[in-house]
C-alpha cells in the first residue's frame, strides 16, 4: 500500500516530536534533578494558574469591541500581577523603559527623522536612548556624580526631552498593532502576552546566584564608592566586566524589589521577541499568527526564558546581535550604508553588554561579508536624514564604549579582564593587572572524544550537565531542521528562504555550534546563556524553513503546529520549575495585598535564618556603602547591605590574598576594608563560602576575638570585626597598585 507524501510527512513529524518532547521530560524526572520540583504547590498550583492566566489573555481578544478587549485584558494582567506583588515594579519598570524608547526618538527627531513607526524604527529608537542615557550616566560619573541618587536624578531630568519627542510609547505601538490583527493573530499574541506576565511574576522568587552576587546589588559593588570610575576595592573578576547594562539599572536599585532590576530584561526581551517577529516576516512567513507561534517557540526554550529572569547583560546582547542580524540583511539586499554603519554599532555595542557576544560579533562579521560577496545587487543610497542618524548613533555608541573600556582601563589596568586570548594580548602589549583585581582561568583542554556524547546530553540528556539542566538548550531547533530537511526529500525542493536574511543568521549558528562542542569549560558543557546567541537564528530560521515545507500539505500542516504547541508547553513548563533552582510561583490563594518590596523581605528573612540579621541591621545604619570581608555563606553574605565580598571568592582570583598575612593587611589598607565578618565556632557551612577557611583568616580572627580592644558585633551565627585599626584607612581613594596576575 503506496502512503500518500502527506501521510508520511505527518506521521514523521508526529513520532519526531513525541520523542524530542518525551526523551528529555523522562530524563529530567526519572534519573533527573526535577522530581522535586514538579510535586511542590507553588509549581502545579502556580502552573494551573498560569494556563488560566494565558486562557483568559486569549479569549479576551475574541471581544470584537477594541477598546472592551483592551479592559479586559489590562483588568486580567493587573489582578495577576497584583496577587503575585509585582504590578507596582512593572508599572515601574515600563516607564524607565519607555523613557529610554522615547529618549531615542527624540534623537531621531533631532537628525531630521521622523518618529519611530514600524518595528526596526522602534529597535533603533531604544538604542538610541540607551546610548543617550549611558553617555549622560557614564560622563556624570567620570565627573565624580555617580551614585544611585545621582543617576536618579539624573533620570529624571531626561524625562524632560522625553517628553518633548511626543512619542508613542512601545506598548501603545504594540497594542495598536495587535489590535488590528485578525482574530487568530490576537489569541496567539493574547497567549504569549500570558507567559509574559508569568515571567514577571517569576522575577519575584527564581533569584539566581549571579544576581544576589552582583547585579542585585549594584547600588553597593557599583557605585557604592560614589561613582563606576571610583575603585570599591572588589578582587573578582566579575566586578570588572563591561558594566554598560548594570549601570543602566542602577536608578532602579535599593527599591526592594528584584523585579523592578529583572523586569527590565524582560522589557527587552519584548524587543527581541519583536526583532524575531520581524525576522520571520523577511524570512516569507506570512500569517501573523503563524510568526508569533515561531517567536513563542523561539523564547521559551530555556537557556533563553531563564536569561529573561536574570540582572545580567545577556539578552540584551542576544537583542542586539539580532537587530544587527536584521542591519546586515538590510545591507546585503540593499548595499545601504546606513544599515552598514547600523550593523558595526550594534555589534560594537552588544560587546559592551556581554563580552561572551565576541565570538558571534566575529562570526557575524564574515558570514555578512562572504554574503556580499556573492549576492551582489546595486547599491541603494541612503536618504540624508537616515544616513545622518546611522553616524550619529554609531558615534554615541563609540564614546559609550569608551567610557566602559576607560572604566575596566582604570580600574583593573586592562581593557579587558579576559577571557584568555584577550588577556594574554593585554600582557603582550605591556598591560598588567592592577591590584586588587583578580582575573580566572577562562578557557580549559577540550576532550575531543567527547563530542558525540555531549551533542547526545545536549539534546536529550541535560541533567548530565550540572549547569545545562537549569538552562537547557532545547532541541527544538533540531526538530525543526529535520522537518525541514525530509520535507525537502520528499517534495524535491529547497524552502524559499531570502539569502540575505539566511546567511547571517547562519553565521550566529555556527558560532554556537562551535561554541557548544569545541571548546572547553570549567563545568562540562558550560552554561546554556553561553550559546543563546545562536539558538535564537537556530530556531528562527530552522520554523522558517519547516513552516515554508510542511504549510502546504494540510495532514502535516496541522500535525507540525500541534507538536510546536505542545514545545511550547513543554519548554515553558521547562523553564517554569528550573530557573536558578526555584520551581513554580506561588500556591493558591486569594491574597491581593501583599507588599511589594518582596526583595527586601527576602533579605531580612535570610538574615534572620543564618543568625545575622543584628550584623545587617548595624550596617544598614552606617553612612554610605561600607566595605566589608568575611567567611559567610552566599545567602545571607549577599544581603548585608554592605560592599561585601567573600573571602572564598576572593581566594578563587587571589589566593596569595588569603594566604599571606602581610598581603592581606596590606589589601585591608588599600581598600579600606571596615570589618570582617567570621562564623562561629561550630557553625555548620551550609555553602563552599565557610566551608573551607584559610588558616592565616583563622588565626587573625582569633587574635581579633581576643583583643578586647577591638570594636565586634556579636550576632547569633556569626560575629564582625572592626579591622579598621590594622592600619591607616585614607580618607581618599588611593591609586592602585600594579602586580602580575597569578
Amino acid at each position: 500500500m503506496k502512503i500518500h507524501p502527506d501521510a508520511l510527512h505527518a506521521i514523521a513529524i508526529l513520532a519526531t516530536g513525541i520523542a524530542c518532547i518525551v526523551i528529555p521530560g523522562w530524563q529530567l524526572l526519572d534519573p533527573g534533578p526535577f522530581n522535586w520540583h514538579i510535586a511542590q504547590p507553588e509549581f502545579w498550583q502556580g502552573g494551573i494558574e498560569a494556563l488560566v492566566l494565558i486562557c483568559l489573555l486569549a479569549s479576551a481578544q475574541l471581544v470584537r469591541t477594541r477598546t472592551l478587549r483592551l479592559a479586559l485584558t489590562v483588568i486580567v494582567a493587573e489582578l495577576y500581577l497584583r496577587r503575585h506583588a509585582v504590578d507596582a515594579a512593572a508599572i515601574v519598570d515600563i516607564v524607565y523603559f519607555e523613557l529610554c524608547v522615547t529618549l531615542g526618538a527624540f534623537a531621531m527627531c533631532l537628525c531630521g527623522n521622523t518618529k519611530p513607526r514600524s518595528i526596526p524604527e522602534y529597535l533603533g529608537s531604544f538604542v538610541l536612548g540607551l546610548c543617550v542615557w549611558s553617555l549622560c550616566a557614564w560622563t556624570l560619573s567620570a565627573l565624580g556624580f555617580g551614585s544611585l541618587h545621582d543617576l536618579r536624578w539624573l533620570t529624571l531630568l531626561l524625562l524632560i526631552p522625553a517628553f518633548a519627542a511626543r512619542a508613542r510609547p512601545w506598548t501603545v505601538f504594540v497594542s495598536e498593532r495587535v489590535g488590528a490583527m485578525p482574530k487568530l493573530g490576537r489569541i496567539c499574541a493574547g497567549a504569549l502576552l500570558g507567559w509574559f506576565l508569568v515571567q514577571f511574576a517569576r522575577s519575584a522568587v527564581a533569584i539566581d546566584f549571579d544576581g544576589l552576587w552582583y547585579g542585585l546589588r549594584g547600588q553597593y559593588v557599583l557605585v557604592g564608592s560614589g561613582s563606576a570610575f571610583v575603585s570599591s576595592g572588589l578582587v573578582s573578576a566579575v566586578f570588572y566586566f563591561p558594566k554598560l547594562y548594570e549601570l543602566f539599572l542602577i536608578p532602579l536599585s535599593g527599591l526592594g524589589s528584584s523585579t523592578a532590576i529583572t523586569g527590565i530584561t524582560l522589557l527587552i526581551a519584548s524587543m527581541l521577541m519583536a526583532a524575531g517577529y520581524e525576522i520571520l516576516k523577511r524570512l516569507g512567513i506570512k500569517e501573523c499568527a503563524m510568526r508569533f507561534v515561531g517567536v513563542a517557540v523561539c523564547i521559551t526554550v530555556p537557556a533563553i526564558a531563564n536569561q529573561t529572569l536574570q540582572s545580567k547583560g545577556d539578552i540584551l546582547a542576544v537583542f542586539l546581535l539580532t537587530f544587527a542580524w536584521i542591519k546586515a540583511s538590510e545591507f546585503i539586499a540593499t548595499r545601504n550604508r546606513a544599515a552598514l554603519i547600523w550593523f558595526f554599532g550594534l555589534l560594537l555595542l552588544a560587546t559592551q553588554a556581554r563580552l561572551s557576544a565576541i565570538p558571534f560579533v566575529g562570526a557575524m562579521t564574515v558570514a555578512v561579508f562572504i554574503a556580499c560577496f556573492f549576492q551582489r545587487t546595486d547599491a541603494k543610497p541612503p536618504a540624508r536624514q537616515e544616513l545622518r542618524l546611522a553616524w550619529i548613533s554609531l558615534g554615541l555608541i563609540l564614546v559609550v564604549t569608551t567610557f566602559v573600556t576607560a572604566r575596566t582601563l582604570l580600574l583593573a589596568g586592562m581593557p579587558t579582564i579576559g577571557p584568555d586570548p584577550l588577556f594574554k594580548l593585554w600582557q603582550l602589549l605591556g598591560f598588567h593587572l592592577k591590584f586588587p583585581a583578580g582575573t580566572l582561568q577562562w578557557s580549559y583542554p577540550k576532550d575531543w572524544s567527547d563530542i558525540f556524547p555531549l551533542l547526545t546530553d545536549f539534546l536529550f540528556r541535560p541533567q548530565r550537565l550540572s549547569h545545562i539542566q537549569i538552562s537547557w538548550v532545547g532541541n527544538v531547533w533540531v526538530w525543526l531542521a529535520a522537518v525541514a530537511v525530509f520535507a525537502m526529500l520528499l517534495a524535491g525542493r529547497r524552502p524559499a528562504l531570502p539569502s540575505s536574511v539566511l546567511r547571517p543568521g547562519l553565521g550566529l549558528v555556527l558560532a554556537a555550534i562551535v561554541l557548544m562542542l569545541c571548546w572547553g569549560y570549567q563545568i562540562r558543557g558550560g552554561d546554556g546563556n553561553y550559546f543563546i546567541a545562536g539558538l535564537v537564528p537556530a530556531v528562527l530560521l530552522s520554523f522558517a524553513a519547516a513552516w515554508g515545507m510542511v504549510s502546504a500539505l494540510p495532514r502535516a500542516r496541522f500535525i507540525f503546529v500541534a507538536c510546536i504547541g505542545a514545545f511550547c508547553l513543554f519548554q515553558a513548563a521547562y523553564g517554569f520549575m528550573s530557573a536558578a533552582w526555584t520551581t513554580g510561583t506561588r500556591p493558591f490563594d486569594f491574597t491581593l495585598n501583599r507588599g511589594i518590596h518582596e526583595f527586601h523581605m527576602r533579605e531580612r528573612n535570610v538574615a534572620t535564618y543564618y543568625g545575622i540579621a543584628h550584623i545587617a541591621d548595624y550596617l544598614r545604619a552606617q553612612r554610605g556603602a561600607v566595605h566589608v570581608v568575611g567567611y559567610v555563606d552566599y545567602d545571607p553574605g549577599f544581603c548585608l547591605p554592605a560592599t561585601f565580598e567573600g573571602l572564598a571568592d576572593i581566594s578563587f582570583s587571589r589566593r596569595n590574598l588569603v594566604e599571606d598575612r602581610t598581603l592581606f593587611l596590606k589589601y585591608l589598607v588599600d581598600t579600606k576594608v571596615r570589618y570582617l565578618v567570621m562564623p562561629h565556632e561550630g557553625h555548620k557551612a551550609e555553602s563552599i563560602a565557610t566551608k573551607y577557611i584559610s588558616p592565616m583568616i583563622a588565626s587573625l580572627s582569633g587574635e581579633l576575638a581576643a583583643n578586647p580592644a577591638v570594636h565586634s558585633i556579636a550576632d547569633s551565627g556569626y560575629v564582625m570585626y572592626d579591622v579598621s585599626h590594622l592600619g591607616e584607612v585614607h580618607p581618599t581613594p588611593q591609586p592602585a597598585r600594579k602586580s602580575s596576575a597569578r
